[in-house]
Formats: structure tokens, C-alpha cells, sequence
């Protein structure tokens, strides 16, 4: 399939896809896990602002997972409060997982359309 020597071969694909996702897994992990911690941290009265920082991390990433929220009651199909619970409790770790394969695969995608002829179009270019 050549290219010119700076050309992005099938392998190197991968590794920016594996790379990039679990970058993303990361961030978004240490994003949950410090949300998990603000959530049973109970903030005293004079420390009102722990307790204001963990309601906007929870609305803020309740929103920000609620597309694949909202399949997992439907795929399960739990009802009532199980329905509910499980949008937190499994629909945000899968949608970390999901979300960064995405990311992953975007970035691998984009690096490989921009670098599939070489780091330069050396077609284009007159020998």
C-alpha cells in the first residue's frame, strides 16, 4: 500500500488507537473516581463549597454520559428505581469505555488520513 517513507502503516494505526484510548480511559477514570470520593465525602456546614463542587461534578458528568444512560435501563430492561440507579452505576462506567474508544479511534482516524501518503503528498509533487 506504500506511501513515502513517513507514511502511517496498519500497526502505527493501532498503537494511536490503543495510545489515545486509554489516555482517555485515564482522564475519564480519575474524573469518576474523584467524583466517587466528593460523593461520600459529607462536606460540613463551614465547608460549603466541597459540597457545591461534588453537586456540579455529578450533574456534569451525569449529562455529559446520559446517551448511553439512558440505553442501559432499555437494553436491561429494569424499571422503577433499578432503572434509575443503573443510568449511574453502569451507564457511566460503560460510557467511559465507550466514549474512549471513540476518542481513540477518532484521533487514529484523523492521523491516519493525514498521514497515509507521507508526511507530505508526494504524488503531488513533481519528480
Amino acid at each position: 500500500m506504500g506511501g513515502g517513507p513517513g507514511a502511517i502503516e496498519s500497526g502505527d494505526v493501532m498503537k494511536v488507537f490503543v495510545r489515545h484510548g486509554l489516555i482517555a480511559l485515564g482522564v475519564q477514570g480519575c474524573v469518576f473516581g474523584l467524583l466517587l470520593v466528593l460523593m461520600f465525602c459529607e462536606p460540613s456546614e463551614s465547608d460549603a463549597l466541597l459540597g457545591d463542587l461534588s453537586a456540579w461534578l455529578f450533574a456534569w458528568v451525569l449529562w455529559f454520559y446520559l446517551p448511553v444512560g439512558l440505553l442501559v435501563p432499555r437494553v436491561t430492561g429494569s424499571t422503577g428505581c433499578s432503572g434509575l440507579i443503573e443510568v449511574f452505576w453502569i451507564g457511566v462506567p460503560v460510557g467511559i469505555v465507550l466514549y474512549s474508544a471513540a476518542y481513540g479511534g477518532a484521533v487514529a482516524l484523523v492521523k491516519w488520513i493525514l498521514f497515509r501518503g507521507g508526511k507530505r503528498q508526494r504524488e503531488s509533487s513533481p519528480r
